[in-house]
């Protein structure tokens, strides 16, 4: 993938907020760059394993830098989204993964904050 300026400035904010962000709040920090070169940029970073995207609860997709492996817990009432290590070796443990050669592994646990 060509890093072009205006695919640099999509992901120098995504590295800079350090925070999950829609398209459209990437949009409020690049009024210059359209929404459609905004998601391009987006959909190739994901292909090329430098951007993660997680559903929110209201179904939009949330973008982030991928700078450390970690999971996410969604809650569905606040919306809000936390950051979680989910130990790899027990997911080494499931069955179904013995004979398989998992490339990558994504968790997201959505639910309701018990508050």
């Amino acid at each position: 993938m060509k890093l072009t300026p205006k695919r640099g400035k999509v992901l120098d904010v995504l590295k800079k907020q350090k925070r999950m962000l829609t398209a459209q709040e990437i949009k409020a920090y690049t009024p210059n760059i359209d929404l459609t070169t905004i998601y391009r940029s987006l959909e190739l970073f994901q292909k090329d394993g430098l951007v993660r995207e997680v559903i929110l609860p209201t179904k939009e997709s949330a973008y982030e830098y991928v700078s450390d492996v970690h999971d996410h817990v969604v809650c569905n009432s606040c919306k809000q989204i936390k950051h979680v290590r989910i130990e790899r070796k027990y997911l080494n443990s499931i069955p179904e993964l013995k004979h398989f050669d998992a490339q990558s592994i994504e968790v997201t646990v959505r639910g309701n904050c018990k508050q």
